[in-house]
């Protein structure tokens, strides 16, 4: 089966926007919004930080494209409330991770977990912890993943995104050079019977293209992947095509609306077509109808957040991705989903609060760090 990457797809359409800017056009900004959320997302980083960060390893709760989304929070967080994101050492954990991340030993496994609803999970060995397998000669299979590249293009995807707020935050050309270089590398991934989209997965795609796309080039092929089969009768968003480039018929999880909802917009600025603006209202009406409770709270497709394992580590990420459109899910997070003592954030944020993750925690904040440029 083809399975192609829809948040790396995202990226490619992200992207494309973000390095036509120039270094003039990123800077920190100040919304009277800070004032109000300010405060809760500083405890709630302050908490993300204490509970789950490896100061040797640069990560959070050892997870690999998790921690991608955890920089991206903090980056954002950085840009539009650097007045309480400062005091509190966000450069620094930047810096930090941007160091250590590259240098860390990881393994990494990837299934599409049927009993759990289609949810494809993610599990790590890091420095020999963890999901750990061996080669035939008994020792540890891992490796290095300089310059944020590894085997799966969807990871890639997440840390470049996460690379380019970093640097919309803080004006580091090194930031920006290394999302370039896993931009060229994700196109090694495009290609497949479908015409457009890529790979999940190297391993998936044999045959490497020798032409270079531009950077508009490519979302625009990646968009086409959407328009054959992705986007659903109820102008909602699979998880992906099969061999024949068809929906996959997989579940519509939060993630998958919010990865085109930003892409588009993007895409809209860097090209003048208001016409995916247009289709980008259409998929959040659908997504707000259709994924959210009876009090406008977002909740996974088949309710995870209430079942046993909590939509696994890669699940309990999905929200947060998908949350710039919807300003109410911050308040009932704060009210609803929190630790009081600890402020740790749970997976379900319409309540009640269940034990946090490093995934968790960074999903809850997308919501609060958000609230603030809504408020």
């Amino acid at each position: 089966m083809l399975s192609l990457s829809s948040w790396a797809a995202s990226l490619l359409l992200g992207f494309a926007m973000h390095t036509s800017a120039t270094p003039a056009a990123a800077s920190l900004h100040f919304f009277p919004g800070s004032l109000l959320y300010g405060p809760s997302v500083v405890l709630g980083v302050n908490s993300l930080n204490r509970n789950w960060y490896n100061n040797n390893t640069g990560l959070w709760g050892e997870l690999w494209w998790n921690s991608g989304n955890a920089f991206t929070t903090l980056s954002e967080f950085l840009r539009i409330g650097a007045l309480f994101a400062l005091p509190i050492g966000t450069t620094e954990y930047l810096e930090n991770t941007f160091k250590r991340a590259q240098l860390v030993d990881v393994q990494t496994t990837k299934f599409m977990n049927f009993d759990n609803g289609g949810m494809m999970e993610s599990h790590y060995c890091i420095n020999g912890a963890g999901a750990c397998a061996t080669k035939r000669d008994g020792s540890p299979a891992k490796r290095g993943f300089r310059n944020f590249l590894n085997e799966y293009y969807d990871d890639e995807g997440w840390w470049a995104l996460a690379l380019i707020r970093a640097y919309d935050a803080t004006y580091n050309n090194k930031y920006l050079n290394a999302a370039v270089t896993i931009f060229e590398d994700m196109q090694t991934g495009l290609g497949g019977p479908c015409n457009g989209g890529i790979y999940r997965a190297r391993s998936e795609n044999m045959s490497m293209p020798s032409q270079t796309s531009s950077i508009l080039a490519l979302p625009r092929r990646s968009r086409a992947a959407y328009r054959r089969g992705m986007i659903n009768s109820d102008n909602l968003v699979n998880d992906g095509l099969d061999g024949d480039c068809k929906n996959n018929g997989q579940p519509t999880w939060t993630y998958n609306q919010g990865v085109i909802l930003g892409g588009l917009v993007e895409l809209s600025r860097a090209t003048g077509d208001r016409t995916h603006l247009t289709t980008a209202s259409k998929i959040a009406k659908a997504a707000i109808a259709k994924l959210s409770n009876k009090n406008g709270i977002l909740e996974e497709v088949g309710g995870c957040e209430f079942q046993p394992g909590r939509c696994g580590q890669d699940g309990q990420q999905f929200k947060g991705i998908f949350i710039p459109f919807i300003l109410n899910n911050a308040k009932s997070i704060w009210k609803n989903d929190r630790e009081p003592r600890s402020n740790k954030l749970g997976v379900a944020w319409a309540g009640p609060y269940f034990d946090a993750s490093s995934a968790t925690q960074s999903s809850a904040l997308d919501a609060l760090v958000a609230a603030i440029t809504m408020a």
